[in-house]
């Protein structure tokens, strides 16, 4: 099989945009090989930072799971703090 697996780091507004650009740039290219998405973050979920104040007006979710955004990822707890790389 010819999967590539493609790696995003952190689910913030940069990281959710990063992730349907690839989708989109790789359902546009057509491509026929089948790409795997991982995303790691801390939490489960995105927090809409945009809309803190709502819950202190009304009740209001602010948060998405990464899962229901995106049900074709997979998502991995945890947090980045050395990236290595090897030349072989």
């Amino acid at each position: 099989m010819n999967e590539l697996t493609c790696l995003v780091i952190g689910g913030g507004y940069a990281g959710i945009h990063a992730i349907r650009s690839i989708q989109q740039a790789f359902q546009k290219a057509g491509e026929t090989r089948k790409i795997r998405i991982v995303l790691i973050d801390k939490e489960p979920y995105h927090l809409r930072k945009v809309l803190l104040f709502k819950p202190a007006a009304h009740q209001e979710e602010i948060t998405i799971a990464f899962a229901r955004m995106f049900p074709d990822i997979q998502v991995v707890r945890g947090i980045v703090v050395r990236i290595e790389i090897r030349i072989s």
